[in-house]
């Protein structure tokens, strides 16, 4: 395991595959169906893996604005598929490219999905994701195939601009009636007691049991979970287990600090190893403090 020098436990990765790089260039488009055509190359993204693999790193989250998106995702997954120790490989898309896909995916080795879905009435779908008429019914095409693939399959649910609260609501819903677990995640803005709001309201339509602990919840009789994601918790540095890679090799170790180090710099022409493997080594050590507290899990 590797542990930062906090002792707080670093196992996850959050690579932003579909974000785009600083400079902003993507190909010609709308942005909702653009493939990118500048990214942090994957063989470094590999090659970097397999050194924090060894170090005790064993998740990756390919993640960003749309990680589908990436022209090379499919060879990206293959890659990290392939390293020793196993990485545990998770893809979060809302993207209705997900039937094309699901099956190169899960046949290169994708061990988990996770799908956000912000609504599951189809025109509000295609107009808050501007992905057009019929990307919800596609989406939602491509959760089942991956499931009967054997991916193990996961909901994300936020509110959206322009939507109600109750959105969310009809997405967990749809999510345990299928039976796949989900998260709902309060706005950062916060307001009213989002926590106790919402398990009401799921509760109004099935039987909600308490799980591992407070905030995850479980269909009664062996239904899927229903996790929270809570403002208060979102900033409770005591759970974060996990670092970035931004789409042009940039690493971030705390999402409420602004100081990133560049990875692509140790890729240059005439780079050395040693240097790579120095670099790996610092991250746990180098991860801040930031707004470390039991608190909120008290």
């Amino acid at each position: 395991m590797l542990l930062d020098k906090f002792n707080r436990p670093l196992d996850l990765i959050e690579i932003l595959a579909g974000d785009e790089p600083s400079n902003g260039q993507v190909a010609s488009g709308d942005g909702s169906d653009a493939e990118l055509v500048s990214s942090f190359p994957s063989e470094h993204i590999v090659s970097f893996m397999k050194i924090m693999s060894a170090l005790g790193l064993n998740k990756a989250l390919l993640a960003g604005k749309e990680p589908l998106l990436r022209p090379d995702i499919v060879e990206l997954v293959s890659g990290l598929s392939g390293i020793r120790p196993k990485v545990e490989i998770t893809v979060r898309t809302g993207s209705r490219l997900l039937p094309t896909l699901i099956g190169p995916l899960s046949k290169v080795g994708m061990d988990r999905l996770w799908v956000a879905i912000p609504t599951v009435d189809p025109d509000q779908f295609s107009t808050t994701t501007g992905q057009g008429l019929g990307a919800l019914d596609e989406l939602l095409e491509g959760i089942h195939i991956a499931a009967s693939f054997g991916v193990k399959v996961a909901i994300e649910t936020q509110r959206a601009p322009g939507l109600a609260k109750k959105e969310m609501v009809e997405v967990a819903l749809w999510a345990t009636a299928n039976g796949y677990p989900v998260r709902a995640t309060e706005e950062k803005t916060g307001g009213e007691d989002f926590f106790d709001w919402i398990l009401d309201e799921i509760g109004k339509t099935c039987h909600l049991e308490q799980g591992e602990n407070q905030y995850t919840w479980n269909v009664a009789g062996g239904g899927p979970s229903v996790e929270l994601l809570t403002c208060s918790r979102q900033q409770n540095c005591y759970e974060c287990r996990r670092f970035w890679l931004s789409a042009d090799g940039k690493i971030k170790l705390c999402s409420h600090h602004h100081e990133e180090h560049d990875l692509s710099e140790l890729f240059d022409p005439g780079f050395c190893q040693t240097d790579l493997l120095d670099f790996a080594a610092k991250i746990p050590l180098n991860k801040p403090q930031g707004f470390f507290s039991r608190s909120a899990l008290e």
